[in-house]
């Protein structure tokens, strides 16, 4: 890149024309991504794959990564089956507590990103659950 920064003798001068000329080509590959690439939005492209195949050469891996994705696709798309009646704050988190919901032991809670904050991790060790709390930092 440099080296073509220098093709006008300086680099003010080579900035000056491949700026605005990579400006615009961004420009017309954004247009063309807009109007001739068709990114489909309106079928579910787990139905597409399962009824066309996958596209691929018929390894098992594609297929298996693809059954997956699919699997969690449609619990994300499924609606709520349950509506929690008796909500509770344990610590500073709700938790459902209607039968057969509530926590009670044995249950075991992972926490994740607690921050210094072990309010729902000590509450939920006090209703009796195994809680481990891990947190990057």
């Amino acid at each position: 890149m440099f080296a073509a920064l220098k093709l006008f003798g300086n680099y003010s001068a080579s900035a000056r024309v491949l700026f605005p000329l990579c400006f615009l080509l961004l420009c017309i590959c954004f247009v063309y991504i807009k109007t001739v690439v068709i990114i489909p939005s309106g079928p579910d492209l787990c139905k597409v794959w399962e009824e066309n195949g996958s596209g691929h050469d018929g390894r098992d891996e594609d297929k298996h990564w693809w059954e997956w994705v699919c699997q969690l696709e449609r619990e994300w798309d499924k609606k709520s089956e349950y509506t929690c009646v008796d909500k509770r704050y344990v610590g500073n988190y709700q938790a459902c507590f209607d039968e057969p919901y509530k926590p009670s032991p044995p249950c075991l809670v992972y926490s994740f990103g607690v921050n210094n904050d072990f309010r729902f991790d000590d509450r939920m060790a006090e209703l009796g659950c195994q809680v481990y709390s891990f947190d990057p930092r």
